[in-house]
């Protein structure tokens, strides 16, 4: 029965015609297993390469974009701000908080009275720090006339 089943498979190309050897089917699938390995590794250390050149691709292209684009927002963060304060602000530590105080109420965790308690406290900090270090910067001169 087992044999008239192996033929037929045979038959159907289902099964390999003839006997086969388990040792040189498991060379085989180790030869096999080897050479995509390698391949593997080819097209890896390929993607690497590829990765590293598109990232410069991007640079040269994006890069004095997004320079420019971020320029910009800091210089309209300036002009808002002076807008509001009618002075310029003496350091760019507020620029670069103010998006975590935009994501801590968004959070929902301070509501609008809190964050500009939080940011007068910080400018008030800044200030202090800043007097104190053209206080410190100019020490004790004495000025010619």
């Amino acid at each position: 029965m087992n044999k008239y089943r192996e033929e037929e498979k045979e038959f159907l190309k289902m099964m390999p015609e003839g006997k086969i050897d388990q040792k040189t089917s498991i060379e085989e699938a180790s030869i096999i297993s080897k050479q995509r390995k390698v391949i593997q590794l080819e097209k890896a250390s390929e993607y690497a390469d590829f990765k590293k050149d598109l990232a410069k691709k991007i640079q040269l292209i994006q890069g004095y974009e997004l320079r420019e684009g971020f320029k910009n927002e800091r210089r309209e963060f300036i002009a808002d701000y002076k807008a509001l304060n009618k002075e310029a602000p003496y350091s760019l530590q507020l620029y670069y908080q103010r998006n975590d105080k935009k994501d801590q109420a968004e959070g929902g965790e301070l509501d609008e009275a809190q964050i500009k308690v939080k940011e007068n406290q910080a400018k008030d900090k800044l200030k202090k720090a800043q007097d104190t270090k053209k206080k410190d910067d100019n020490g004790p001169m004495i000025k010619s006339k």
